[in-house]
């Protein structure tokens, strides 16, 4: 899995995550809105700065992934009728097992990009409606990755 940034027209951003099987893309409208709460201004690198913070969340959430919290969801698609998310269940031998859905019972405009991992998002979910093929990761291979995508993202708000 890797992540492409794309700038559209000079002003709408996408994330897109891709591991070759899988792609699933987003705006980044709630993540501009929370770079204007957090720097007053919305400036394209601070959009940079909340994504970086929003990856190392995710880092922080698998990190903590054990057997004894088995499921966990990373918010990804913030829209106003639903929240996309990964699944990530834990398997044998220190792997994931990744889906990808959305649930309607938290909406994107619930939850803030910056602030995800205070958020208990796994015991507000029992809707979730899986959209996508399960794939796999080994947990360190997902770290590494989320490690990539900030280191990346670090450079490129440095450059502004």
């Amino acid at each position: 899995m890797n992540s492409n940034f794309a700038n559209i027209d000079g002003s709408i951003l996408k994330l897109k995550l891709d591991n070759g099987k899988f792609i699933e893309e987003t705006d980044l409208y709630y993540f501009s809105l929370c770079s204007e709460k957090l720097f007053n201004h919305p400036h394209q690198f601070n959009i940079y700065r909340v994504l970086s913070t929003f990856f190392n969340q995710w880092k922080e959430k698998v990190l903590a992934l054990t057997k004894s919290n088995k499921i966990i969801f990373l918010p990804f698609d913030f829209s106003d009728e639903y929240l996309g998310c990964l699944r990530l269940k834990v398997i044998p031998n220190d792997n994931i097992e990744i889906v990808y859905g959305y649930t309607e019972k938290v909406m994107g405009y619930e939850v803030s990009p910056d602030d995800i991992i205070n958020l208990s998002i796994e015991t507000m979910i029992d809707d979730f409606e899986q959209t996508s093929h399960k794939f796999y990761y080994s947990k360190p291979d997902f770290i590494a990755l989320c490690e990539d995508i900030i280191s990346n993202l670090e450079k490129m708000y440095q450059k502004s």
